[in-house]
């Protein structure tokens, strides 16, 4: 079964797939403003630039904020 017959056929699970990946990258998000909250506003926002830029173009991570994207990737 190809990807996306595999998404639509499951949507359920998709849709709860693509709701766990959101929720990770806030999470990583959430644990580095812990870790960089001793830092100037200025410096807190580099870092944070820094990391989301990684994640979206390192590793391929999508913006949880665009569900769209990420079902594209996601279909490949």
């Amino acid at each position: 079964m190809k990807n996306n017959e595999l998404l639509k056929k499951y949507a359920g699970i998709s849709t709860r797939i693509r709701r766990i990946f959101a929720y990770h990258y806030d999470q990583i998000q959430r644990e580095v403003q812990t870790e960089i909250s001793t830092l100037t506003p200025e410096l807190q926002g580099q870092f944070m630039d820094l990391i989301i830029e990684y994640m979206e173009e390192s590793i391929n991570w999508p913006d949880p904020d665009n569900q769209e994207t990420f079902e594209k990737q996601l279909l490949g």
